[in-house]
């Protein structure tokens, strides 16, 4: 994964959750302090790690189908289990990179 991988996904969930934020003022909805401030934390944590749940569903898809069904779009799945996902991406990574003894 490289740094334009990385900044075009972040990009993406950074984009969805503003929007989810701005579908909600503009019908009139209105935020206490504690539910904007965990709004915020989610959709931040889930924007860093999107990336990582893309790269990661699409080593799996790949392993399992072709290149023309992963491009049905597999991203509102991703956006769900972005922090789990991104998570284990991270300790595959982890893994792969610790010496062995």
């Amino acid at each position: 994964m490289d740094n334009k991988f990385y900044a075009k996904y972040f990009s993406y969930s950074a984009l969805f959750y503003i929007c989810i934020y701005l579908m909600f003022r503009v019908s009139g909805g209105e935020l206490d302090d504690n539910v904007l401030t965990y709004f915020l934390w989610v959709s931040v944590v889930n924007s860093v790690f999107f990336p990582f749940a893309v790269s990661l569903a699409e080593a799996i898809s790949m392993k399992l189908t072709t290149h023309a069904y992963w491009n049905r779009g597999f991203d509102l799945i991703c956006i769900i289990f972005s922090v789990p996902m991104g998570l284990v991406w991270l300790v595959i990574r982890m893994k792969k990179n610790t010496p062995k003894k």
